[in-house]
């Protein structure tokens, strides 16, 4: 079935290189939803990388000071595109970014954990889209101009600062090189590519901070050879807009495939054959590499000196630990990043020892190890299945507080919490009826703002609630100009396992009653003992 406009949002507010990622769902996006409104929420510092993007219709910038913001900005974000998504604004939502809240698609690798997001296929093809301005081809000729770059036969793109880890280099380490070829090949012009000076006093060695990151896609047209670490500027140079240059990639060895351009050509079928990658590479290295490489071939530097990616875990372990289970004992979200990996690269012993050390016993106390590599996923998988069927956060190796964490920030409760229990099984005028009483009792309430509503919705699709709830909204809005938007939080609650029932139940103020009320659901939950809100007292 073809859908005809629908609105569309995708959130990935950062980095720059991850942005450019996901360039790509945002053309498979329109392919697969024809005539959609697609809105792309990003941060103010990566906004660049998606404007005059031909497949975005609407950017949605999310202000962020720094980096070190990045995980409260993302969690405030995504409880708003919620609420919209609620009041109707959108029809369908792709929070893509894997940090902080997505870590179960990650599999130690960026471009597949971020579009696992997204449930359809990737048909389009796998090349980061940008698109520039006049004024930026301008203002990139008029450099190249200043520093007669069309005259050099030799001109390396150098990115001399990766920002995650995943390179050793820095601008220093950059600078000597630089500094080296030119002493070696005197008519070799560098630049150096970053988001800030970096002082030196040879005159072939050029500062390349006096353009944007978004205009150094097009100072690659007048370029020769590209130097990254997998950054910003790597990924920008791989954009339809870049010419394609010979590559060499600086990688730390201690990050395995995280970072490695490469390894990620191939996973998607593409040649990496212009692609030279060398990890914790010293300085002579690199540049008898460099002048190979314009002295001979490009071919024969990467016959001599390309390594080949060693596939190692404990970086992937690492993030799984300290981000998934230390920080929020999130279990679900480990077992099923460990499977995506698994998918990808079979039962590695680093993985399984994890596996056997760290998850088992938390997740299937006092249970056997298993045999064989598919009694180890079966048995993850079987827990994952549970886990659906039982809970919507949590799972019995996480501490109680940590339920009732859970569940105030995902139903965003308040310092008053109400709770009704509709009859979904009746016409949707009655239940429109029961809704818009209880709304708009609540939105007369005095301290609404310090209020949440809770509808539960176990005998419901969240979907089809959804669709009902947006009506009686925009009923409200249309018939007694009342904006929902101003009155109380309003969460679909779905379905709770026993134990988040229990802990709900604690957080509740009182059960607005409705004319007509699901009393089994209200039996089932032990809601009857809940106090009744009076809310004109």
């Amino acid at each position: 079935m073809i859908n005809y406009g629908k609105r569309i949002l995708l959130g990935q507010l950062g980095s720059n290189g991850d942005c450019l990622y996901t360039t790509i769902l945002a053309r498979q996006i329109k392919q697969d939803y024809p005539n959609c409104h697609l809105t792309w929420a990003i941060s103010s510092i990566c906004k660049g990388t998606i404007e005059e993007n031909p497949f975005v219709d609407e950017i949605w910038e999310i202000s962020l000071a720094g980096w070190a913001d990045m995980a409260a900005a993302w969690y405030d974000f995504e409880n708003e595109a919620k609420a919209r998504f609620w009041r109707g604004e959108f029809d369908e939502i792709f929070l893509t970014q894997i940090y902080p809240n997505n870590f179960q698609n990650y599999d130690g690798t960026v471009r597949p954990s971020i579009f696992r997001a997204y449930p359809k296929p990737i048909t389009v093809p796998i090349q980061n889209i940008l698109r520039l301005r006049s004024n930026e081809v301008e203002k990139v000729k008029t450099f190249a101009e200043k520093h007669n770059l069309q005259q050099y036969s030799q001109v390396i793109l150098f990115e001399c600062a990766s920002k995650s880890g995943q390179s050793f280099v820095t601008p220093n380490y950059a600078l000597y090189v630089a500094q080296g070829i030119i002493s070696r090949l005197p008519d070799c012009q560098v630049i150096l590519s970053s988001n800030f000076p970096i002082p030196q006093g040879n005159p072939g060695i050029i500062d390349g901070s006096k353009l944007s990151l978004r205009e150094t896609a097009e100072l690659t047209k007048y370029c020769h050879l590209f130097i990254g670490c997998s950054s910003g500027i790597t990924q920008i140079a791989l954009t339809d807009w870049a010419k394609p240059l010979p590559m060499i990639q600086l990688l730390s060895k201690s990050t395995s495939a995280y970072g490695s351009i490469a390894h990620d050509f191939e996973y998607w079928g593409m040649s990496s054959e212009q692609i030279l990658e060398m990890t914790d590479v010293p300085v002579e290295h690199l540049i008898e590499c460099i002048y190979t490489a314009f002295t001979k071939s490009f071919s024969e530097a990467r016959r001599d000196f390309h390594q080949p990616i060693v596939i190692d875990f404990n970086y992937y372990l690492g993030y799984v630990n300290g981000f998934i289970l230390q920080r929020t004992e999130e279990y679900f979200k480990a077992v099923r990043s460990i499977l995506y990996t698994v998918e990808r690269y079979g039962w590695h012993p680093q993985l399984k020892l994890f596996v056997q050390t760290e998850l088992i016993p938390k997740i299937c106390p006092g249970k056997k190890l298993p045999v064989t590599d598919e009694d180890y996923s079966k048995l993850l998988q079987e827990w994952i299945d549970n886990f659906n069927k039982d809970y919507a956060w949590a799972d019995d190796g996480v501490p109680q507080n940590r339920i009732v964490e859970a569940i105030s920030n995902d139903l965003g409760l308040r310092d008053i919490n109400l709770i009704i229990f509709p009859d979904w099984r009746l016409s949707e005028e009655l239940i429109a009826e029961d809704l818009a009483s209880a709304i708009k009792a609540t939105m007369e309430y005095p301290d609404k703002s310090e209020m949440t509503l809770l509808i539960d919705t176990s005998n419901i699709a969240d979907e089809d609630a959804n669709l009902v709830l947006s009506s009686v909204a925009m009923n409200l809005m249309m018939e007694e100009e009342l904006d929902v938007s101003e009155g109380p939080e309003i969460s679909l609650i779905g379905k709770l396992s026993e134990i988040q029932w229990e802990t709900l139940i604690t957080c509740l103020d009182g059960r607005i009653v409705l004319e007509n009320e699901n009393k089994d659901a209200i039996a089932m939950v032990k809601a009857e003992n809940i106090a009744l809100f009076e809310l004109d007292s």
